[in-house]
């Protein structure tokens, strides 16, 4: 994962009709980041996303199958310096 202030980084995933998923918030164990928040910067159109800072979770809407997408923007701490990126998500709805 790429920790610069303001810069753009790109995710995707595959998600099942009609089932909600979640998986792991950034970053992993091994990133020495702090997460200050998170908030979806661009909402999904066919489903419903968030976030708890551990996990993020992303809903498709009822009986939808198809492509979607949203961003979150995730504020961090790394040492003294603090900043935050957008991560944007494709998602494959199954």
């Amino acid at each position: 994962m790429v920790y610069c202030n303001n810069c753009r980084v790109e995710g995707a995933f595959t998600a099942k009709r009609d089932q909600p998923c979640e998986r792991p918030a950034l970053p992993r164990e091994s990133d020495d980041v702090q997460l200050i928040s998170a908030r979806v910067s661009q909402r999904a159109k066919h489903g419903i996303a968030g976030s708890n800072l551990n996990a993020i979770a992303y809903a498709p809407g009822k009986g939808y199958v198809g492509g979607d997408d949203f961003v979150f923007e995730f504020a961090y701490r790394r040492g003294n310096e603090a900043g935050k990126v957008f991560v944007h998500f494709d998602v494959t709805v199954e």
